[in-house]
């Protein structure tokens, strides 16, 4: 089978649903795009797109509407390749409930996305990347929102001979929240990051990493003028080698606060820190940073971290009552701080150390302006 145009299982001005679409053999070959269902101006709603095997030149899609919903649309791709993956694709609408799984494929540079909306929501999308499956693209997103949020999206990275460059649970310009990211094998180049963005902040999300080699910065929740709370990054495997931060919460302008990192085994080498939570100009507080394995070499270690210098300017606020807890594990860095602030107080921190090898200076709390109430 040939084609010199696009595919359509329903094509329709308004409603397209429960539509499918079946391409199969490497010997099929389609020159534009494959669209399960698509739309004008209505919604796309339960269509299913498989497949196997076949070269599709330009980018496939569950659901595809220009001003419409896309919701609980289906992706499944086994062997072949496509320029670009999407679940749920809409400009005006919300993208939400729809699901990729890829094995044994090449993806070029559209990237991959569960749910993809610009001017709508993008929730409770699913991408399921497995093995031998490269992607040439600049993302892999679970949920991707250009004006509002993206909450409860996952992605999931397994397969050794997976090659991907940047992973994103959800990423929004409002709020993301309980969105997770869990890496059990392949390597990532660039960054994994499990929520990223949100004007309203960037909470409840999660990174689990058990296994693959990952090479950028990684953040559970990450949000420019939001708060960045309770998020949550757990490593108990594989090997992190990067020039970038690792760190459960962190936020530009607003607060970090009750964000947790839990280090039970892998390997970790950076040039930069390990934070459990940080803001570079608010408050970073009741962070907590556990390891109790591992083999890690870090520039410093924080439970709390508050402050940065913009144009020569101190910023940052207090860091207050942060932990962090050592009961294993190889430890190699300069510091290992349960809470500093740049620009005022770091309170009430504390460091306790059950067990371990360490070669590193242990800090309670230090600060600029006052430091007290810390123990180690």
């Amino acid at each position: 089978f040939r084609s010199k145009a696009n595919v359509y299982g329903g094509s329709a001005k308004k409603e397209a649903s429960e539509n499918s679409v079946t391409l199969s053999g490497k010997t099929t070959k389609v020159s534009g795009g494959v669209y399960g269902g698509f739309s004008d101006s209505g919604d796309v709603l339960k269509n299913n797109l498989n497949i196997a095997g076949a070269n599709i030149q330009e980018g496939v899609y569950g659901g595809s509407s220009t001003s419409g919903k896309a919701v609980n649309n289906v992706v499944n791709v086994k062997g072949g390749s496509a320029k670009g993956v999407y679940g749920g694709n809409s400009n005006g609408g919300e993208a939400s409930g729809n699901s990729v799984k890829i094995a044994e494929a090449t993806v070029g540079f559209l990237s991959v996305y569960g749910g993809y909306s610009y001017r709508g929501s993008a929730n409770n999308n699913s991408v399921v990347i497995d093995d031998k499956t490269v992607v040439k693209g600049s993302y892999v997103q679970g949920g991707h929102s250009g004006k509002k949020e993206a909450v409860g999206n996952s992605v999931e990275i397994s397969g050794k001979d997976t090659q991907l460059q940047n992973v994103n649970g959800g990423r929004a310009e409002i709020l993301t929240q309980n969105n997770v990211v869990t890496v059990k094998d392949g390597q990532i180049s660039g960054e994994v990051v499990a929520g990223y963005g949100g004007s309203m902040g960037s909470s409840s999300n999660r990174i689990q990493i058990s296994g693959g080699k990952i090479g950028g910065e990684i953040t559970s929740g990450y949000s420019f003028g939001g708060e960045a709370s309770k998020n949550i990054l757990e490593i108990s495997g594989g090997e992190i080698k990067t020039k970038s931060r690792i760190q459960g919460g962190f936020s530009i302008t607003n607060n970090a606060l009750e964000n947790k990192v839990k280090i039970s085994g892998g390997k970790i080498t950076s040039s930069e820190n390990i934070y459990a939570g940080q803001s570079q100009e608010a408050k970073a507080n009741e962070n907590n940073l556990e390891i109790s394995g591992g083999e890690i070499d870090v520039k410093n270690i924080y439970g709390g971290y508050s402050g940065s210098t913009f144009f020569g300017k101190a910023k940052g606020k207090e860091a207050l009552n942060n932990i962090v807890k050592i009961s294993s594990g190889t430890i190699k860095s300069d510091g290992i701080y349960g809470g500093y602030s740049f620009n005022d107080k770091a309170n009430g921190n504390r460091v306790e150390i059950s067990g371990g090898e360490i070669k590193a200076n242990v800090y309670g709390g230090s600060a600029k302006k006052e430091a007290s109430e810390n123990s180690v």
